[in-house]
């Protein structure tokens, strides 16, 4: 079992659902972001195999968000209702299984709101996230490299260890991973009903098992450079939630 610091086809980046605290000091920041949201949240990943050469892959995720807000203070909850993958590889298909996207869990972060010059910026503090793996020390302790390791278990409950991702194409199975990453938002509050930014991330995730041998393989990857390709879009929910 191999290594990697960026999941060959997976960048999921945090996505999970998010009950948040803004806070942007004393007094009325003269918006109310109360209600319901949606929010698609993107992230792309860079990636060179050996002979295949490089190619790109993105995720993307539709979150379903509940703001509360008094005053300065912002309370959002979310959750992902969907997550959907696609490569330039014309090869492979990357598929999320819905007991992974069951399996992802609320958290808390803390955001800021404040005048940026150009209207309210909407500046989250760093999120960390594990899946299918018990650390001490989130931010400094090591991954498994294998399933043998007594710290990883089976987080989307599917018999397997981490978390279950399926690969489609001329080499078809499921690889089973254990990730450790993290996001911060930075967004721009446009009115009161569309918040829009941009997604730094980092994501450090081992293969652990796979149903076929081959797909333990782990290429290099990292985030894409391009800001364009990594960003997140809020939009008030007309009709309600949608999951």
């Amino acid at each position: 079992m191999k290594r990697c610091r960026i999941i060959w086809l997976v960048a999921l980046a945090c996505i999970v659902g998010a009950p948040v605290i803004v806070s942007a000091g004393e007094g009325d920041v003269g918006v109310d972001l109360s209600g319901e949201w949606i929010a698609e949240y993107v992230t792309t990943t860079e990636t060179r195999l050996p002979v295949i050469g490089g190619f790109d892959t993105t995720t993307e995720a539709e979150v379903a968000v509940e703001i509360e807000q008094r005053g300065d203070q912002v309370m959002m909850t979310t959750r992902t209702c969907s997550i959907d993958m696609s490569t330039d590889l014309p090869m492979a298909d990357t598929k999320v299984p819905d007991a992974f996207v069951d399996s992802l869990s609320e958290q808390r972060r803390r955001v800021r709101l404040r005048d940026g010059g150009d209207g309210l910026e909407f500046v989250s503090e760093k999120l960390r996230e594990v899946l299918g793996v018990r650390l001490d020390d989130p931010g400094s302790d090591k991954l498994p490299e294998d399933d043998d390791d007594e710290r990883v278990y089976d987080h989307d409950g599917d018999g397997n260890p981490g978390v279950t991702i399926r690969i489609e194409g001329v080499v078809s199975g499921d690889i089973y991973v254990v990730r450790n990453g993290w996001d911060r938002w930075y967004g721009l509050v446009t009115d009161e009903d569309r918040i829009d930014g941009r997604i730094i991330w980092q994501t450090e995730q081992n293969v652990v098992g796979a149903s076929r041998r081959i797909l333990s393989r782990q290429p290099e990857a990292h985030p894409h450079d391009d800001p364009d390709k990594n960003y997140f879009r809020m939009r008030r929910a007309d009709d309600g939630l949608g999951c």
